[in-house]
C-alpha cells in the first residue's frame, strides 16, 4: 500500500476536501464540499485522477448551457413570438385556420427571436401591450405591426371589420 497523503484543504475541480472520513483496504474516503454547497463523501482516487469534478452541478450547468439558445424562454415577449409562429406555421394550432390557413405569414427576419425582440423594444413594446397587425390581412412584419393595449386589440379583427362592412352596407 502506498504512502498516505492528506488531502484536507486541497481543491479538486469544484470539490474542497474538508477531512478524511475513513480508510479501508479499498479506498480512502474524504468529506468534501462542492462549490454549490453540497457536502458528500468522495473516494480519494476519484478526486486525484479527475474522474469527479463536482457533485453533478457542473454537468447540469454544461447541459443547460448547451440546450439554451438565448435564455429568454420565461419572458412574456418570447411567448408572443412563439404564438405568432404557431398561428402562422403550425396546421395543428387551433388558430392556424385564421392566420397561416389564410396565407398570413411571419417575415423571415423574425425567424430569429433575438431579431424580433430587438424590433419589439425599438418599436415601443412594454408589458401590457399586445402585437397588432395594422392590415388585418397582412403578414407579421415590422412594416405591418405595432404594439397596442389589449383593450384595443378587438377593434382590428376580421370579425369586427366584416361587421363594420355590413353596418355600412345597410346605411
Amino acid at each position: 500500500m502506498g504512502q498516505f497523503t492528506d488531502l484536507t484543504g486541497r481543491r479538486f475541480g469544484r470539490w474542497t476536501v474538508m477531512g478524511r472520513v475513513k480508510t479501508d483496504a479499498r479506498a480512502t474516503i474524504w468529506r468534501c464540499r462542492c462549490d454549490c454547497g453540497t457536502i458528500a463523501n468522495v473516494r480519494g482516487g476519484h478526486l486525484c485522477n479527475g474522474s469527479t469534478l463536482s457533485c453533478g452541478c457542473y454537468k447540469r450547468e454544461l447541459t443547460k448551457k448547451r440546450l439554451t439558445k438565448h435564455g429568454h424562454h420565461d419572458e412574456k415577449l418570447y411567448k408572443v413570438w412563439l404564438s405568432i409562429n404557431q398561428r402562422c406555421t403550425n396546421p395543428n394550432s387551433k388558430d392556424y385556420p385564421h392566420y397561416g390557413g389564410r396565407g398570413i405569414k411571419r417575415c423571415d427576419a423574425w425567424n430569429d427571436y433575438e431579431t424580433f425582440r430587438d424590433w419589439a423594444f425599438s418599436s415601443g413594446y412594454a408589458l401590457g401591450l399586445t402585437i397588432e397587425r395594422l392590415n388585418v390581412n397582412g403578414d407579421y412584419c415590422p412594416e405591418n405591426c405595432t404594439w397596442i393595449p389589449k383593450a384595443e386589440q378587438g377593434k382590428n379583427t376580421t370579425r369586427t371589420l366584416n361587421n363594420r362592412k355590413l353596418m355600412e352596407a345597410r346605411k
